[in-house]
């Protein structure tokens, strides 16, 4: 938070100690604000897709409706990492609650307008990190804020 802007926020992703993704919201406009989603490949540490839905703003179902879709879209087993900027749960339709839950297993919908939310998922499989500051006043004081580490490789036998 900025403290010259008490309503200024940023949120970034970070691959190797470098910021690869950031989203700042400040008052009532701002950069990505809403939901963002990127996926990583743990084995490059590279994010080869990213995407952001202003679920803070849209007042139609096409934001939620277009973080479900981006989700459904991916393999199982793929990592994706999301965070919230500004108030990304004021807008978030029910069918992106149900997919963050059962595809993620990310529950937000205690999230309240002014709350923030992030988390490390592999799709489909429950393996989850997350954490979320339920308002403002617990953003404000300790916002959500997951680290993870990538260990190992996978191979596939045919």
């Amino acid at each position: 938070m900025d403290a010259a802007d008490p309503d200024c926020r940023h949120g970034y992703v970070k691959l190797n100690g470098k910021e690869v993704y950031s989203a700042s919201v400040c008052s009532d406009v701002g950069d990505h604000r809403g939901t963002n989603i990127l996926e990583i490949d743990p084995f490059k540490c590279t994010a080869p897709d990213s995407e952001h839905f202003d679920t803070f703003d849209s007042a139609t179902a096409s934001a939620s409706g277009d973080l479900v879709n981006y989700i459904n879209n991916k393999n199982d087993g793929t990592v994706l990492v999301g965070f919230s900027s500004g108030d990304a749960t004021k807008n978030l339709e029910q069918a992106a609650h149900d997919v963050l839950k059962t595809q993620l297993g990310v529950y937000v919908d205690n999230v309240a307008v002014g709350g923030s939310f992030a988390f490390i998922a592999l799709k489909r499989y429950a393996k989850t990190l997350s954490d979320k500051a339920i308002n403002r006043a617990a953003s404000d004081s300790n916002p959500a804020r997951v680290s993870g580490a990538f260990t190992g490789t996978m191979h596939q036998l045919l």
